[in-house]
């Protein structure tokens, strides 16, 4: 009888050939969790920025409404440096864009969101509405952001003729 030799590949060549593919399916999946993170990374960053700018624009918004209509710039606009982390350095520009009244109605009774100016009784005042807007901008990475508030005021009749027009 003669001896055959099986034509099959031996088990330690399958097992190595399995061993391999493992690898490389590993080494694709490892690389692809690298650059996903990246990614993740550089998302928060953007994040990040974004809300930055977007407290930088809050905090002028709320120091202008403050101060009411009747302070230079709030009918011009102006522009302001924010320090948010307080190093010293200015962090973002904010500008804050010129005030528009959009509406105007007599006032009849006092209401409580409205911010009586010049401590005058509301009676034969005016109510008025603003939008305060301002856009602020990270100087470091660009990123930008629109803020609006909605203001109201109470106005005497001159207040109300100087300040409202059109």
């Amino acid at each position: 009888m003669r001896n055959v030799r099986s034509r099959q590949p031996s088990r330690g060549l399958i097992t190595l050939l399995v061993a391999m593919m493992m690898l490389l399916i590993t080494m694709v999946l490892v690389a692809m969790a690298v650059k996903l993170s990246a990614t993740n990374l550089a998302a928060l960053g953007n994040v990040q920025s974004r809300a930055g700018a977007l407290a930088a624009a809050e905090k002028v918004l709320e120091e202008v409404a403050g101060q009411g209509p009747l302070v230079p710039g709030f009918l011009q606009g102006m522009e302001r440096q924010v320090d948010l982390n307080l190093d010293g350095i200015s962090d973002y520009l904010v500008q804050v864009l010129p005030a528009r009244c959009v509406r105007v109605t007599r006032a009849g009774t006092p209401l409580v969101n409205s911010v009586p100016l010049d401590d005058s009784p509301i009676d034969g005042n005016w109510i008025t509405r603003w939008e305060l807007g301002a856009l602020a901008i990270d100087e470091q990475s660009g990123a930008s952001v629109n803020a609006t508030h909605t203001l109201r005021y109470v106005l005497t009749e001159a207040q109300k003729q100087a300040l409202c027009t059109g």
